[in-house]
């Protein structure tokens, strides 16, 4: 069953609520803790509308992105507030020891659930794409490119961790505490792994631009046609069969995408019949 707009408005507003008291929100409001029922019930509502996401029938938009990207997008979203919950309480971390820290230990209880609604997130989304190729070797190449930039990150943050107090004078080191630099180390993890989903995202949002601009490859195709004599055969349809995500056979057949020859033995493979009757040199004019 569809979502009427207002709808989505409704859900935005439960997620936007659930992560306000998260993250920022009193401990009591009009006279309920928020800390503790108050909490757990906006948590339940905002788990629900991700259930209710899970139930509406995919759309064209999110049909037309990979699966990769949209697990990118969410977690950028998802590591943006944590690193940054993280940094705006941070100075709960200078003071005592977690079991003497109360404040440090509701901290890391609201990160805790932050990382838990976000796994119950990347849940509903793989399930809405099971059955399906998830992936194919565009797909590896992007988490591969990611992955580095995220190294790179966290070693970057944890180099200028280590420079900040070896060369800082010890008086202006009086909030490093054990704690604190135990707390710093997790923020550098969580560092690397938005930078890896910010740079998964744009490197894919940077390749669907590159397909959207080319304006055509020499390489021509009748994948259409022959999707068609083949029992009317779905684009997904053709791409589980041949290992690879639609938004590859949609790039084919729009003529962006150029493909190896051993997807192109694939696709030939998937109609039955031989490489050239699916392919053909067409120079450009």
């Amino acid at each position: 069953m569809a979502l009427r707009p207002w709808g989505w408005w409704g859900l935005l507003g439960v997620g936007l609520l659930a992560f306000w008291a998260l993250l920022a929100g009193p401990s009591t409001l009009l006279g309920v803790d928020l800390g503790k029922v108050g909490t757990a019930t906006l948590v339940l509502l905002a788990w629900g509308a991700l259930y209710a996401i899970s139930r509406m029938p995919q759309g064209e938009a999110e049909r037309g992105l990979a699966p990769g990207e949209w697990r990118a997008w969410v977690g950028v979203a998802f590591m943006l507030a944590a690193t940054g919950y993280f940094l705006a309480r941070a100075d709960v971390f200078a003071a005592a020891a977690l079991q003497d820290n109360p404040h440090a230990s509701a901290v890391g209880r609201h990160l805790v659930l932050l990382l838990v609604a976000w796994s119950v997130l990347s849940g509903v989304l793989g399930a809405r794409w099971k059955g399906r190729v998830q992936e194919d070797e565009r797909d590896r190449e992007i988490e591969k490119r990611a992955a580095g930039w995220g190294r790179g990150a966290l070693i970057a943050c944890i180099v200028g961790l280590a420079l900040m107090l070896a060369f800082s004078p010890a008086e202006r080191l009086a909030w490093a505490t054990h704690f604190m630099i135990a707390n710093l180390l997790v923020f550098a993890l969580m560092w690397g792994w938005l930078c890896e989903y910010v740079a998964t995202a744009l490197l894919y949002w940077r390749t669907r631009s590159a397909w959207r601009r080319m304006t055509g490859t020499p390489v021509a195709n009748d994948i259409r046609r022959l999707r068609f004599e083949h029992g009317e055969m779905t684009q997904q349809a053709l791409a589980d069969a041949c290992g690879v995500t639609r938004q590859t056979i949609i790039a084919l057949e729009a003529g962006r995408y150029a493909p190896s020859l051993e997807l192109a033995f694939r696709i030939a493979r998937a109609f039955g019949v031989g490489v050239e009757d699916v392919f053909h040199w067409q120079p450009l004019a």
